[in-house]
Formats: C-alpha cells, structure tokens, sequence
C-alpha cells in the first residue's frame, strides 16, 4: 500500500481513487474544452479520465494540518502551508 508522510508527520495511506488525500487540480479552462469535447462526441467518457489526466496535477492534502502537496512539470511536489489570517 502507498504512503505519503507529511511533514508535520502524518501518514497519508494512498488507497487508489477514493483516497480522502488524492486530488487533481485542473485549469478551468480545461474542464470547459473537455467537456465541450464530451458533448461533441470527440471524446467518449472511456477517454474522459485520460484527457483529464493530460492536464491535472496530482494535489495531495493532509488532512491533520493542511499542508498541500502539488506536484509540478519537474516530477517534484511544491509545498503549500496554511496561512492563517
């Protein structure tokens, strides 16, 4: 089973597609032109996940303090904290 540690130190267990830690972030932009291509009929929703892969960035959330951990074009996670106001 996959594990991510965040570094306030809380194990995220990576369990596949219904992870309450794994998102994806994706521009809007995309969503509109991926779903004007499912309307369109030149994608079919066996190919939606694909196309929506092809632009997302995987996000991962810790959900002890927040922590967002956004993985960018290098392959390596950029690290966001929680500001508080």
């Amino acid at each position: 089973m996959a594990k991510f540690r965040c570094r306030c130190g809380h194990e995220m267990r990576l369990t596949g597609a219904d992870s309450p830690y794994e998102f994806s972030l994706i521009p809007e932009a995309a969503v509109v032109n991926i779903s004007d291509q499912l309307e369109s009929g030149n994608v079919s929703s066996e190919n939606f996940f694909d196309e929506i892969d092809k632009v997302s960035r995987l996000v991962y959330r810790c959900t002890e303090c927040d922590r967002l951990y956004v993985k960018n074009e290098s392959n390596v996670f950029d690290v966001y904290v929680k500001e508080l106001l």
